[in-house]
C-alpha cells in the first residue's frame, strides 16, 4: 500500500494496510494519493492506482474461477493459475492467462470516456449485452456504453490513459518478501459466502 486506501468490509470502513488479508466481498478504495498492489493465492497480481475502487466478488479454488468488480478508476491484472473475470458497469473482461489493464474512463477523459481494455500479453475477451471482442497481445478495445459492442481503439490518443501507464507498474519484488512497502498480503479465502447474482 502506498499513500492512502480504505477497505470496506461488512459495512465497516478502515484504512487498508500492509498485512491485511483480503476476503470475499471486500471493497478496496484508493485515495487521490493512493496505490494498492496485492497477490492472490493463485498468483494473480493486481495493481489499483489512485482514485480506483475494486470489489472481490468470488475466489473459488474448487471451481477454479475468480471474479472481481471494477467500480471506478483502473486496475492492472496479471492473471495467475485460474481464469478470472473483472466486471464493470460497461462490460466484462475475462482472461485465462494475460496481463490486462482495465480503465473506466469517466469525466477525466472528456469526449473519450468509456471502458478501455489493453492486453500487454496473453488473451482477453471483452463482452457486454451488445457483443464481444477477443484481444491478443498489444491490442486495445473500447466500450462506449452498455449498449455498444467493444471496438478497436488506440490507447495513446487518450492522454489520460497514456499518463496512467506509469502508475500501473507492478513491483514484482514486493511479492517475494523482499519489500513490505507496496503490497497487501495474498487473498485469503473466507468461509463460504453466497455468490452475488
Amino acid at each position: 500500500v502506498e499513500g492512502d486506501a480504505d477497505l470496506m468490509r461488512s459495512g465497516q470502513v478502515a484504512p487498508l494496510t500492509v498485512k491485511t488479508a483480503l476476503e470475499l466481498g471486500d471493497h478496496i478504495k484508493t485515495a487521490p494519493n493512493g496505490q494498492v498492489q496485492f497477490l492472490t493465492q493463485d498468483d494473480a497480481a493486481f495493481v489499483l492506482p489512485n482514485d480506483s475502487e475494486l470489489q472481490v466478488d468470488r475466489h473459488d479454488d474448487e471451481a477454479k474461477n475468480a471474479q472481481y468488480r471494477l467500480l471506478k478508476g483502473a486496475v492492472r491484472v496479471v492473471s495467475g493459475t485460474m481464469p478470472l473475470v473483472v466486471r464493470t458497469p460497461l462490460g466484462d473482461v475475462s482472461t485465462k492467462q494475460g496481463d490486462i489493464t482495465i480503465v473506466l474512463c469517466e469525466r477525466q477523459c472528456g469526449t473519450s470516456e468509456g471502458l478501455y481494455v489493453r492486453v500487454g500479453s496473453g488473451l482477453a475477451v471483452v463482452s457486454n449485452s451488445a457483443g464481444s471482442r477477443e484481444l491478443g497481445a498489444h491490442e486495445v478495445a473500447k466500450v462506449a456504453s452498455p449498449q455498444t459492442p467493444p471496438a478497436a481503439a488506440n490507447w495513446d490518443t487518450v492522454p489520460t490513459l497514456a499518463n496512467l501507464s506509469s502508475q500501473l507498474d507492478i513491483n514484482i519484488d514486493a511479492f517475494d518478501g523482499s519489500s513490505t512497502d507496496t503490497v497487501a498480503q495474498p487473498l485469503e479465502p473466507a468461509d463460504p459466502v453466497a455468490s452475488p447474482s
